[in-house]
């Protein structure tokens, strides 16, 4: 699916989608739908900004110490610091993974064939009662002897 907004070419369809899925993530992460910090998705529409981020990548301190609360980490502030350069670094691969030409690759969701590989459906003979009992550190009459659990 598009998830750009030009200025010519957004079908009211495509807006409703891009607003239930956007809508659903920013409340997923605790951010009002109607109101995020001025990223609201009809900020977005009204100002026809470009849904799909292209520009240079970065994660201010911020965003990172906002993602260590959501995720209930405790970080100083020497690990956000080291933390928001490992991001940017994570972030700038995606840069480079972005200006691959892949035209005249089809699309897939899988790397490899995706094929079930079954087994031949063969019995093969079980151990008697006996062959099973003489592994069995313990047995009596037949049946396994284990310590007791479950005092009366």
């Amino acid at each position: 699916m598009d998830f750009t907004a030009s200025p010519n070419s957004t079908s009211t369809a495509t807006v409703n989608v891009v607003k239930a899925k956007l809508g659903w993530r920013m409340r997923s992460i605790g951010l009002p739908f109607s109101q995020n910090n001025g990223w609201s998705l009809d900020y977005l529409l009204s100002e026809r900004k470009n849904l799909c981020y292209n520009g240079p990548m970065s994660i201010s301190l911020d965003e990172v110490r906002h993602v260590a609360r959501l995720a209930r980490l405790e970080l100083d502030e020497a690990e956000i610091l080291a933390l928001q350069g490992e991001l940017n670094v994570l972030l700038g691969h995606f840069a480079d993974i972005r200006g691959l030409n892949v035209a005249g690759f089809t699309p897939t969701s899988h790397a490899v064939a995706e094929q079930n590989i079954f087994a031949d459906d063969e019995t093969i003979p079980a151990l008697t009662t006996l062959q099973v009992l003489q592994n069995a550190p313990k047995s009596k009459a037949g049946l396994f002897v284990v310590p007791t659990i479950i005092e009366d």
